[in-house]
């Protein structure tokens, strides 16, 4: 899938406004910068003013300290930049850079883009599991605790279902390595008793990778699976919580040291279940979210192929989604329940999710590039418009005009159509029929 990143897309605006200007230094100083060649360095009348109180942003070689920087000074005889603070880091010296002018910023491009990105969606498919990150698309393994000195680590490049996978490292002199997931409560007297898992895994070559259901209380494996072929393959299976058990994780990891592998979609919901709570910090959840459900069944037990699994749509008045209003004021409760028949395989969410926001200049999105590029522009025309009218000229009055015309094509092409599906507003099944 292509990619674009944040900087491309800083670029896309700021060149349709006609407000930015890129160069290449030939010297530099912690107080200056020069760009040695027109239109920099000029004996164009007034050219001194072009560049007054405007923002360049080195944009490659070594990260400059700080950057964005603004432009104090301009001598279009010699084409030197005084900068607004002096560089405690210098660029390089032939350093490619952006100056964006007319009012714009990187500060006011990067929150109208993030601002649209959050706005704009794609359908995906969710994995409904108890396990916290369970689709490993949190951007940190803040969820996840390394075991015998292994490194986690999440990737983007390669990664299995979404956006990022969750990678495991074994130590070069320390077997065993793993991630451990945190721990979910259980109350075996309860008739809490039987789980099913499946956990999407891929070893690199020539390595083992493992998958255990771990007893926290009691510190031992309730099962354990490893496969040692290149994935990526479900593992999956059921195990059974032993009557002392209070708690169990699930561990993820590799056998032998130094050994890599990659897991995803890390699955785990009770047997014969009717209700789980879902992890929705990568979904901010709407009316219209949810669109389907899916059972996953395996081609093969206890391996399945990625490509060989049966899905199998879930009536859609055979399930429902209640927010936890109560628990409105809690920052770690999961905002929803999922009301389902009784679990006998994986289940999947089909879901419209926001994109990513961005933070370095670096940063990719897969969102289409004309997209994002109307939907912010839009956005810093109308900050502009509120917040300083007298730099909105009759120009980019008709540009907006024209980009929110484009928009709506633009949406109707991409954006996922809503599904009322949703506990709530626009609830439209208040029975439960199963």
């Amino acid at each position: 899938m292509a990619t674009i990143t944040l900087l491309t897309i800083m670029e896309d605006i700021a060149g349709v406004l006609a407000a930015l200007t890129q160069g290449t230094l030939t010297a530099i100083a912690a107080g200056s910068a020069t760009a040695g060649s027109y239109p920099f360095k000029t004996q164009r009348s007034g050219a001194q003013d072009a560049y007054y109180g405007t923002e360049i942003l080195i944009t490659s070689g070594t990260v400059a300290v700080p950057n964005p920087n603004g432009i104090a000074a301009h001598a279009p005889s010699t084409g030197v930049f005084t900068p607004a603070l002096n560089w405690s880091t210098t660029p390089d010296a032939t350093a490619t850079f952006d100056i964006f002018r007319r009012g714009l910023t990187r500060a006011l491009l990067l929150r109208n883009i993030n601002l649209a990105l959050r706005e704009l969606r794609y359908v995906d498919l969710m994995p409904v599991t108890l396990i916290p990150d369970g689709d490993a698309e949190v951007n940190d393994t803040n969820d996840w605790t390394a075991r015998n000195s292994a490194t986690l680590a999440k990737i983007t490049n390669g990664a299995y279902r979404g956006s990022r996978s969750l990678q495991v490292t074994g130590h070069a002199a320390t077997a065993n390595g793993a991630a451990e997931s945190v721990a979910t409560a259980v109350n075996p007297s309860n008739e809490e008793t039987e789980f099913i898992y499946c956990v999407l895994m891929a070893p690199n070559a020539s390595d083992e990778a493992t998958v255990i259901p771990y007893d926290v209380t009691n510190s031992v494996a309730i099962v354990t699976k490893t496969h040692d072929k290149q994935g990526p393959v479900f593992i999956n299976g059921t195990f059974t919580i032993p009557a002392t058990c209070e708690s169990f994780a699930m561990r993820l990891g590799v056998s032998a040291a130094a050994d890599v592998a990659t897991f995803d979609d890390i699955i785990v919901l009770p047997s014969g279940g009717r209700e789980v709570p879902l992890d929705f910090r990568n979904a901010p959840f709407f009316d219209g979210q949810a669109r389907a459900l899916y059972e996953m069944i395996p081609s093969g037990e206890p391996v399945g192929g990625l490509y060989g699994c049966t899905w199998r749509q879930v009536p859609s008045t055979q399930w429902h989604l209640l927010p936890n209003f109560g628990n409105s004021g809690s920052t770690s409760a999961q905002p929803y329940r999922l009301f389902t028949p009784p679990i006998q395989y994986p289940l999947y969410l089909e879901i419209s999710r926001a994109f990513a926001t961005l933070s370095a200049d670096s940063d990719t999105t897969s969102i289409d590039r004309e997209w994002i590029r109307v939907a912010a522009t839009v956005r810093v025309l109308e900050e502009l418009s509120a917040s300083s009218p007298a730099i909105v000229t009759q120009e980019w009055k008709e540009i907006k005009t024209q980009a929110k015309k484009r928009l709506a094509v633009l949406n109707q092409k991409f954006m996922p159509r809503p599904v009322l599906k949703v506990g709530g507003v626009g609830f439209n099944t208040p029975a439960f029929p199963f």
